[in-house]
C-alpha cells in the first residue's frame, strides 16, 4: 500500500543545506549523516532557521507541487513558495471571480467575521465556556498580552497552521500569483488556531520551554483535529461562493 505523503518539517538550528537527488530533497547538516526525502512522500515543506536551497531542490518542489512556507524564529510565517496551481479544482478562479467582482470584498469582509464567530463558538463549546466569542477572544487576547510563553506558543502555532492552509489552497488552484491567497489563507489559518486552542491551553503549561521541534510535534498529533477545522471552513466557503457565483 501506498504512503501517504508527510510534511518535512527543516529546523535549522545549524545550517541545513537542501539539494535535489534524483527523485529525492536530500538535506545535509554539518556532522551529521545526509538524509533523502523521496518528492513523492512530501506533501508540504516548513522552514525555520538557517536552511540554504539550491535551486534544483526549489524547482523541483515547485513541479512537483509541493509548497514551501518560511518561518521566522518565532514561528510566525516570512515567506513562502508555491509552483504551477493545480488544474484538478475550478476553486481558484471561483475564488478569483468572486473577489474581484462590484460586491466581492464587502460580502467576503461579512463571510470572514461569521466564520471567525463560528470557529471561537465551537472553541467556547470544548472549553465549557457559556460566553459570547467576543468575550472569548478577549480574554485570550488578554492572557497572550500577559504571557509572553502562552504568546510564543500562539504564535508558532499559526505558522504551523498557515503551511497547512497554504497546502490546501494550492491543490485548488491558487498560486503565488494570486494575490487573493493573501485574503483567505489568514482565516482559515485562524480557524485552525481556534480550533486546537483547547487542546493547547493545557500542553502548554506543562512545558519548561518553548521550542518549534515542540510545537510542531504538538501539532502533528492533533493533524485530525486540524484538518477537520481547515476542510470544514473550506467546505463552507466554497458553498458561500457557490450562492453568490
Amino acid at each position: 500500500m501506498k504512503e501517504p505523503a508527510k510534511p518535512l518539517y527543516l529546523h535549522g538550528r545549524e545550517p541545513l543545506r537542501v539539494s535535489l537527488d534524483g527523485p529525492a530533497l536530500r538535506v545535509r547538516m554539518q556532522q551529521s549523516d545526509d538524509r533523502r526525502f523521496p518528492l513523492v512522500r512530501v506533501s508540504r515543506v516548513v522552514v525555520s532557521g538557517a536552511v540554504d536551497w539550491a535551486w534544483d531542490a526549489r524547482w523541483a518542489c515547485e513541479e512537483s507541487g509541493i509548497v514551501v512556507c518560511f518561518l521566522h524564529a518565532d514561528g510566525s510565517p516570512c515567506g513562502r513558495w508555491i509552483g504551477q496551481p493545480s488544474t484538478r479544482s475550478t476553486f481558484g478562479e471561483d475564488w478569483g471571480h468572486f473577489i474581484d467582482s462590484d460586491e466581492g470584498q464587502e460580502l467576503f469582509r461579512q463571510w470572514r467575521v461569521q466564520a471567525r464567530e463560528q470557529a471561537i463558538r465551537f472553541c467556547a463549546f470544548c472549553l465549557g465556556h457559556r460566553r459570547n466569542p467576543r468575550e472569548l477572544a478577549v480574554q485570550v487576547g488578554r492572557r497572550a498580552t500577559a504571557n509572553p510563553h502562552f504568546r510564543a506558543a500562539k504564535r508558532g502555532l499559526y505558522g504551523l497552521a498557515y503551511a497547512r492552509c497554504l497546502e490546501e489552497l494550492a491543490k485548488l488552484g491558487l498560486s503565488d500569483a494570486d494575490k487573493s491567497l493573501c485574503l483567505v489563507a489568514p482565516d482559515l489559518t485562524a480557524s485552525i488556531q481556534w480550533g486546537l486552542h483547547p487542546g493547547l491551553c493545557d500542553w502548554w503549561r506543562r512545558q519548561s520551554t518553548l521550542t518549534m521541534p515542540q510545537l510542531t510535534a504538538f501539532f502533528e498529533r492533533n493533524r485530525s483535529t486540524a484538518d477537520f477545522h481547515l476542510r470544514d471552513t473550506l467546505r463552507r466557503f466554497a458553498h458561500f461562493l457557490g450562492e453568490h457565483m
